[in-house]
């Protein structure tokens, strides 16, 4: 009985851990839970449950860019244009007028 609650205890732990790691897909998946606990109480037909299920992975992406974007418009405008360089260094890099000009000037 020890071991068992050990057990338990270790595999709840680990689990807490995992779960604060991506917190948008701990949102996500808490939202889908709140849709289909929404849908079985309402006794929403099937046809309308695939539809709504398929609206938020359909629209999951936007809501992560639109939690990114209200973090990144907390910062000053020169960190958001270091940010900004930082993300799109790799294309930038490949316009041959923006290649040879200094960082401060793409900024």
């Amino acid at each position: 009985a020890i071991m068992a609650s050990l057990w338990t205890y270790v595999i709840g732990a680990v689990c807490g851990i995992v779960s604060t790691m991506e917190p948008h897909e701990v949102a996500f998946k808490r939202t889908l839970d709140d849709l289909n606990w929404l849908m079985r109480d309402r006794q929403v037909p099937q046809e309308m449950c695939i539809k709504l299920r398929r609206y938020l992975h359909e629209t999951r992406e936007m809501k992560r860019w639109g939690s990114e974007h209200a973090v990144v418009e907390q910062l000053s405008p020169q960190l958001k244009g270091e940010f900004a360089h930082f993300l799109h260094k790799n294309w930038i890099e490949q316009v041959w007028y923006f290649a040879t000009m200094p960082d401060e000037v793409i900024l």
